[in-house]
């Protein structure tokens, strides 16, 4: 199974799929040739996953893990410096149309914990997750180790609550702290991404 062949990678395989997913990207040319016009900084691209409720397979109506201040979150991220802000819903995505957001165009992908941050396998190299998490324990490793896989940098906001909530509000000023961290991180690593020859 696909479980099994994950199960039973080893070091070398997990680097030699992180560096033909680096040669894809190359081949692509993506994010090649992104610098400094003038004395301008190009903007970091911030995509924020939404989560909205959604009826699972057996037609039941599911709310886990839903942001309750989405908009105090994106009223802060639209105040940070040099960067570019998206609210998105994957679901409301088709599944191309979901690749090519995160390949092209996303430096730091913030989300709630959930199936849509496996999208970080194809992150570009010099991207970073930000991971929010419903509760202070309990919490499963599963997307640092995907990011670490692919190279991107990972930081995790986790809620104070010990109870795990149906509706999680995020703490503006410490996902502030995160993001003023993460930032120059991010636009350091674009610099030094190599570019390609004309």
């Amino acid at each position: 199974s696909q479980l099994d062949m994950i199960h039973n990678w080893d070091a070398e395989d997990v680097d030699n799929t992180h560096r033909a997913h680096l040669r894809s990207l190359q081949d692509l040319g993506w994010g090649f040739g992104r610098g400094f016009e003038g004395a301008k900084p190009f903007p970091i691209r911030i995509v924020f996953v939404s989560r909205r409720p959604y009826s699972t397979s057996s037609g039941k109506r599911s709310t886990s893990r839903l942001i309750g201040n989405e908009d105090q979150i994106m009223a802060m991220l639209r105040r940070l410096p040099d960067s570019t802000t998206q609210l998105i819903d994957f679901a409301a995505l088709r599944l191309s149309e979901q690749l090519r957001m995160i390949t092209e165009q996303t430096d730091i992908l913030i989300g709630m914990h959930g199936a849509g941050l496996t999208w970080t396998a194809v992150l570009p190299p010099h991207a970073a997750l930000i991971e929010l998490w419903p509760q202070p324990l309990g919490v499963w490793r599963c997307f640092e180790h995907i990011s670490s896989w692919a190279g991107v940098l990972y930081r995790r906001w986790a809620a104070p609550s010990a109870r795990k909530n149906d509706i999680t509000n995020i703490n503006v000023n410490e996902l502030k702290v995160i993001m003023e961290d993460v930032l120059p991180a991010v636009r350091e690593r674009v610099m030094r991404m190599p570019r390609r020859a004309s």
